[in-house]
């Protein structure tokens, strides 16, 4: 009986063990984790550019403006879009403050602001 008592107790601290160090997620028994051995420090987030436009008007190919243009980015095809990002747009009471027409060209509009645009109803 003595036996199954000291087996059990054994079992027991074993399987506690082993279940701590599943749930901390840390690796068993001593193995090291490359993570855990570098020493260098974290990355700083890049700052990203920011414009204030008035409204932007896209009519037909884009390809000249969107060089001129530095908060255009892309090529304006399926895989590379033209990417019109961080920028802040003063619609000057227009409907709208980005208006894209007779174009064929692709493009992605991101962390844009529109202000002073105009409600309309059909």
């Amino acid at each position: 009986m003595k036996k199954i008592i000291i087996y059990l107790i054994f079992i027991s601290f074993f399987l506690s063990c082993l279940s701590f160090a599943l749930i901390t997620n840390e690796p068993p028994f001593g193995q090291l984790n490359q993570k855990n051995l570098d020493p260098s420090p974290p990355e700083v987030p890049k700052l990203s550019g920011y414009w204030s436009v008035d409204f932007i008007h896209i009519d037909g190919n884009w390809s000249d403006a969107a060089r001129d243009l530095d908060y255009v980015s892309g090529a304006g095809n399926w895989t590379h879009p033209y990417l019109i990002e961080n920028v802040t747009i003063d619609a000057g009471g227009t409907g709208s403050g980005i208006l894209i027409e007779n174009t064929n060209e692709y493009f992605t509009i991101k962390n844009c602001t529109i202000t002073n645009f105009a409600a309309t109803s059909s």
